[in-house]
């Protein structure tokens, strides 16, 4: 009975299992960036070349070459530019901002409960690490792909059925 129900699920998710991506090919490259269904873009298009515009993907049609987002649906020849966050560099710029938040907090702390006085040093050490955890969290944290010129946009199917 269990070789039944066990062979019943693996023809039923072979069946079944589909899945489509958005997949952002870099140049010099082997892995691509993969967007899925549900996911956040932030892209620039034809039609608004100077506005960065942060969309969710509700559907991707791969035979019609379009994205569905939430307001809108473009054609893959209508983005010029993703912008993709950098995972590693936002956990940076976090580890930079909880040091400084916690040099200052703790020397406030040590500042009223002893008699300590805080040191120009102190100030400095907070404030530079709290910059530096902006910098890396916020600003650096992007990088931008112009998939007109370098990149290339491809919609990808990789289904099982029929196979």
């Amino acid at each position: 009975m269990k070789f039944i129900l066990i062979l019943i699920g693996i023809c039923f998710t072979q069946l079944t299992f589909s899945q489509v991506t958005v997949n952002l090919e870099v140049k010099h490259e082997i892995n691509p960036i993969k967007f899925y269904v549900g996911e956040n873009m932030i892209i620039k298009t034809k039609d608004f070349p100077n506005e960065w515009q942060k969309k969710k993907i509700e559907r991707i049609l791969v035979n019609e070459g379009t994205i569905v987002f939430e307001d809108a649906l473009y054609a893959v020849g209508d983005i010029t530019h993703v912008k993709v966050r950098q995972q590693s560099t936002t956990l940076v710029g976090h580890i930079f901002k909880g040091f400084a938040a916690g040099w200052i907090v703790f020397g406030g702390i040590a500042s009223v409960a002893r008699n300590y006085k805080i040191s120009k040093e102190d100030i400095i050490i907070g404030t530079t690490s709290g910059v530096l955890g902006f910098l890396f969290g916020n600003i650096l944290a992007h990088r931008v792909y112009d998939v007109v010129d370098d990149h290339k946009l491809r919609l990808v199917d990789v289904s099982m059925v029929g196979q």
